[in-house]
């Protein structure tokens, strides 16, 4: 079965004529990259030079969108959660000050109440 260019869905010839994606080891048609027959052999010399298909970095810019957006989610949730903490901080100590309170009260209470 022969193997179709990734970026245009043509059939893909010999291996000097085309190239592979580094992420979804899909083939390319040199023609449809800007790289030349050069670049090629400059690539498989420094590993470095990735290679890209048109629809793995349409993909990789919409989970670099869709990671800016939980990234911005994320932030808007730590400070409600952080607000929440505060409050619940604050009831707290307005129970602690409630016990007293009624500590304090129960302390006056029996001791005004006369013992039979």
């Amino acid at each position: 079965m022969p193997t179709t260019c990734v970026n245009c869905s043509k059939a893909v010839g010999d291996q000097q004529s085309n190239i592979q994606c580094d992420a979804c080891k899909g083939s390319i048609h040199l023609t449809c990259t800007d790289l030349r027959a050069e670049d090629r052999v400059t690539r498989h010399k420094v590993r470095e030079i990735k290679i890209i298909c048109n629809p793995c970095s349409s993909n990789i810019e919409i989970f670099a969108n869709l990671k800016s957006m939980l990234d911005k989610y994320n932030e808007d949730l730590q400070q409600k959660i952080n607000k929440i903490d505060g409050k619940v901080d604050e009831m707290a100590g307005r129970i602690v000050g409630l016990e007293d309170k009624l500590s304090v009260a129960g302390q006056y209470s029996t001791a005004q109440v006369p013992i039979k």
